[in-house]
């Protein structure tokens, strides 16, 4: 056994107050981050969780847009931070993004106080998703913030881009 798999095997087994099993619909237990659920909960917002633990939240914004982010579940560390990765889809393509929408939205990233925008196969399709890299024991209000932000410049890009809900 590595010294990460033992050290992941002693984090389940010990420290539960930041892991839970959750029941999601056909009977399928998913491990999550209880400290997610905690923050959620906390803020009052309502969510489901996929099979892989993440969270899934659906806003509605402006002109009866709605918007979907997610809370990934799964967090990294860099030195002593952890953290983890709040997104939210804002334009896809079957193919790779046409030079001028890859400048947009490399030039949108310039105009950003938190997140930016990458790329991920999603659906089978090129996605560009906003995305923040946050600390993983956010508050409630914080988490909340980051929420609305994800949201907000992810909905912004795909009205933009797009002119209707992706997902």
């Amino acid at each position: 056994m590595n010294i990460r798999t033992l050290f992941a095997t002693l984090i389940i087994l010990t420290a539960g107050a930041a892991f839970s099993y959750g029941q999601l619909g056909g009977g399928s237990a998913a491990q999550y981050d209880g400290r997610v659920k905690r923050a959620l909960d906390a803020a009052g917002l309502k969510y489901t969780i996929d099979s892989d633990g993440d969270f899934k939240l659906e806003f509605d914004l402006d002109n009866g847009r709605t918007q979907i982010v997610f809370i990934n579940t799964k967090t990294y560390t860099y030195d002593n931070f952890e953290i983890r990765e709040v997104w939210s889809p804002g334009y896809q393509s079957t193919s790779q993004f046409s030079a001028n929408v890859a400048t947009r939205l490399l030039a949108d990233n310039m105009d950003k106080k938190i997140g930016a925008w990458q790329t991920m196969r999603l659906n089978g399709k090129v996605t560009a998703v906003f995305a923040a890299k946050v600390a993983a024991d956010m508050t409630a209000e914080q988490l909340r913030s980051i929420l609305k932000a994800v949201s907000r410049s992810a909905d912004a890009m795909e009205k933009e881009l797009v002119g209707t809900d992706l997902l």
